[in-house]
């Protein structure tokens, strides 16, 4: 099962636009045919290069301005049901072809009228249809039957992974099912900032454990042995709110006088004092959150508090004996279905039994390279749980870091993370074909990891044992990285219409040869980039080109005049900018080409000159 062609009648700024997905088929639409004549006419090529892999059948990259439809696209191939319905009611018409086997395709979208579909039955098609046809020696297509019949709707996968998804758009939670997917085929959206802490942990294992088998492959993923993810208590307490509880610290911990000497505290001495600490703030915590709202009685509140039985030689009873006092009157508030206490003691159950090893004073330290524990995974696990159920009230009571890493680290991880979780996390997924729908993957990566970032991608799936068995990457970007891995044929450009904003599709053979092209020659092109310096410097040039030729043509100068511009243009690196700059220079200023280095040299020396001055000074 592979996705090949893509029709857009209507769809936000794309009108009456094909695209091809695919270099096995091509595919031809024209909706003005007479109705006895075929509409859409899909042909088999021959001589198709295998450039990907095993596992991959196709890599297709959208380039373009922003703005010019890119992720327009995407949006469409990868909306859940709920959205497709609302954008089919808001006038979007189009449909999407995939080749399943031998001479069958499956077609869905809206509006099968359009299609000249031979033996239809039109009042049996919805409005949204998916349906599986045969290519007939004639060329017409026969409508065969829906893809639910046969469990075909399994074939496919669609997984939308992104930075950020609009909110007005895309509907549903992380990683979720659409809500019927017997119609089409699944859908599922990753936002790639929020994939959990333990995808990133087992994804960083993962990594380092292929590394050490794998030496001779670029390092997909390597950290130092000193990464470590840090998990701190989140709270916010406003000292004048203070809660007065009924026992003192003092009375039962004796090692805190001994922390504010020394460093060197046991283990199951810093635990104690950690889970003990982290009770304390969650009762400030939250009888701060209800005293705060104006339907609380404090003064009941604080008279209920009193009256809970309190022993010495258990505080941590008597603090959560407490929470639930303070849960009672906070559930009516926030009216969720899950009960605060019952969330929170679950929680503290998977935090009491994490080893004493990982605790600090005021956090948890798990160096992300050490071997696995299993209450470290559960724990881990039950955070990321506890984050995406709307209904779990104590999702926020932590803060969860991987430290050290910069934000281009961060961002080459939240993406292979995300890509790991969409090929491990789908039940059922052998035999079955994943289309990955990547908008700008390499946004806030170094360049080199940008110019890597399509080989460790096919590299990573190629290697994957769990997971689907098919991959089909369709991706948006503006590196000239990305596209310098893929032939033309594999790139699909789109402009902005000026006056109307409408998406328009550049022809194939406006493109330039993209596989193995040099960046330099990339950029050149107008499809990929207007310049290929920065703005700034391309004014000062061009402010000193129009100089330089008005003084050729006899204006008058002064020799601050011609000494600025000599010193923008001794500036200048791009060397073919540079002659050509020097050459003017020399006209406008009747200079020899010996007088020009002479110049120079009289710059560089007094250069020189003053560098050495500053040395004398140090």
């Amino acid at each position: 099962m592979k996705l090949i062609y893509l029709w857009i009648e209507k769809f936000r700024s794309i009108e009456k636009q094909g695209f091809s997905f695919d270099n096995e088929f091509d595919v031809i639409y024209d909706n003005r045919m007479e109705p006895h004549e075929p509409k859409l006419i899909i042909r088999k090529l021959e001589n198709k290069l295998s450039l990907f892999g095993d596992k991959i059948i196709n890599v297709t990259a959208m380039i373009g301005e922003n703005g010019s439809g890119k992720t327009n696209i995407l949006d469409l191939l990868g909306y859940r049901m709920d959205s497709r319905f609302q954008h089919a009611n808001q006038g979007a018409e189009y449909f999407i072809i995939y080749h399943l086997e031998d001479n069958y395709f499956v077609i869905e979208g809206k509006n099968i009228n359009r299609l000249g579909i031979v033996g239809e039955s039109v009042g049996g098609f919805a409005n949204l249809f998916s349906i599986v046809v045969k290519l007939a020696e004639d060329g017409s297509l026969k409508f065969v039957r829906f893809i639910q019949e046969k469990g075909e709707h399994n074939l496919a996968t669609y997984v939308s992974i992104r930075q950020k998804f609009s909110r007005y758009n895309w509907f549903g939670m992380l990683f979720s099912l659409e809500k019927d997917p017997y119609y089409f085929f699944q859908r599922f959206a990753i936002d790639q900032n929020n994939t959990g802490i333990f995808n990133k942990y087992q994804f960083i294992k993962d990594a380092a454990t292929f590394m050490e088998f794998h030496s001779s492959h670029n390092n997909l993923f390597e950290v130092s042995p000193d990464t470590f993810i840090e998990i701190k208590p989140n709270f916010n307490i406003d000292p004048e709110l203070k809660l007065e509880l009924k026992y003192k610290r003092s009375d039962f911990f004796d090692f805190f006088r001994f922390l504010q000497s020394t460093d060197t505290i046991e283990a199951k001495d810093r635990k104690e004092y950690f889970i003990h600490s982290f009770l304390e703030k969650s009762v400030s915590s939250l009888y701060q959150e209800c005293v705060k709202r104006s339907e609380i009685d404090e003064n009941q509140l604080r008279d209920l508090i009193n009256r809970v039985p309190f022993r010495r030689s258990r505080p941590k009873k008597y603090l959560l004996d407490v929470l639930k006092v303070l849960g009672e009157w906070w559930d009516p508030i926030i009216g969720l279905q899950l009960n605060f206490f019952d969330c929170y003691k679950q929680l503290f159950e998977f935090l009491s039994k994490v080893p004493e090893r990982y605790f600090q004073e005021e956090r948890l330290t798990i160096k992300v390279r050490d071997s696995e524990n299993k209450h470290i995974v559960t724990f881990l696990q039950h955070l990321d749980e506890v984050r995406i159920d709307p209904d779990n009230s104590v999702s926020s009571l932590f803060s969860i870091n991987i430290k050290p890493l910069s934000s281009g680290e961060e961002a080459y991880l939240n993406l292979f993370t995300s890509i790991y979780f969409a090929s491990t996390a789908v039940s059922n997924v052998e035999n079955k074909t994943c289309i990955l729908l990547l908008d700008e993957p390499d946004s806030f990566m170094h360049p080199e990891w940008s110019r890597v970032m399509i080989n460790q991608i096919i590299n990573y799936l190629e290697r994957q044992r769990k997971g689907f068995s098919e991959y089909q990457i369709i991706l948006t970007t503006h590196s000239p990285f990305i596209i310098s891995d893929l032939p033309k044929q594999n790139l699909i450009t789109l402009r902005k219409q000026q006056g109307t904003g409408k998406s328009i599709r550049v022809k194939l053979d406006d493109l330039p040869e993209t596989f193995a092209s040099n960046i330099h020659t990339l950029l050149s092109n107008e499809f990929f980039m207007k310049d290929t310096i920065g703005e700034f410097a391309k004014q000062k040039i061009n402010w000193a080109m129009i100089r330089l030729r008005e003084i050729i043509s006899g204006a008058e100068f002064n020799e601050r005049e011609k000494k600025q511009i000599g010193q923008w243009i001794e500036l200048i690196g791009e060397p073919m900018i540079k002659s050509n700059m020097l050459k003017l220079y020399g006209l406008a200023f009747r200079l020899t080409p010996r007088q020009l280095r002479e110049e120079r040299i009289r710059r560089l020396r007094k250069q020189l000159a003053e560098l050495e001055e500053d040395l004398d000074d140090i």
